[in-house]
């Protein structure tokens, strides 16, 4: 069963950075790197630290090589392959707790773990083609099955080969750790802006994406106001 709720209110989407690129990293690519470094840290190529075997993201991800062919995680990822709309892509499976930083995805209205794999460097969009499920852990810490996440693409499109995949961040983000200025080029009346995280968005600028359970629960609590 779904864990996530479409907010249905009336209208009035790493990392963050899009490059120029339309390359695909060769398929059997393995980059790691023995540290994570935060691409938007630094001026420089950084290499991708978690392979594409991590959480079995090899048949449907692929880290994207600049016009240059270098990997760098600045680059983002792209589809693999076609996928359709709506299908499950793969299960996020990282338990490791963690405080809130820029690697981490928000579990609960209290808890974190690390992305332990390529799907840390999915770059946030406004206009997104993938969907991110949210298991939250029980009592005792322990998620379902071992599971964390899921990955699906969104219902509403198709994805094609070598398209570069995008998540909207706020859907499970309240507060960003590390807040970016959005390019990813939507319409400036879709497109957020400085993305810190849902707590800072309207409820129109929030529909359409399907919030985790601890965002819906955080944004009832908050009411109207939004926090400036």
């Amino acid at each position: 069963m779904s864990t996530t709720s479409t907010i249905t209110v009336a209208a009035s989407p790493p990392l963050a950075l899009h490059f120029c690129s339309d390359k695909l990293a060769p398929p059997a690519l393995e980059v790691q790197s023995d540290t994570i470094i935060d691409p938007l840290s630094v001026d420089h190529h950084v290499q991708p630290t978690w392979p594409l075997s991590a959480d079995s993201l090899e048949d449907v991800f692929a880290y994207k090589a600049s016009h240059d062919g270098i990997v760098a995680a600045q680059n983002g990822i792209v589809a693999a392959r076609d996928l359709q709309a709506g299908s499950h892509l793969a299960y996020l499976t990282s338990q490791t707790p963690s405080e809130n930083t820029w690697a981490t995805l928000m579990t609960s209205k209290t808890t974190f773990v690390d992305v332990n794999s390529a799907f840390l460097y999915v770059n946030h969009g406004c206009t997104p083609n993938l969907t991110l499920v949210i298991f939250a852990p029980d009592a005792n810490g322990s998620y379902p099955q071992g599971r964390s996440g899921e990955v699906r693409v969104r219902c509403d499109r198709n994805i094609a080969k070598g398209e570069e995949l995008t998540w909207f961040y706020p859907q499970t983000e309240w507060v960003s750790a590390r807040p970016f200025q959005c390019q990813c080029g939507a319409a400036s009346d879709i497109c957020v802006g400085l993305q810190r995280g849902s707590k800072y968005l309207t409820r129109s600028q929030l529909e359409g994406h399907e919030l985790a359970p601890h965002v819906l629960a955080l944004l009832d609590e908050r009411g109207d106001c939004i926090v400036e």
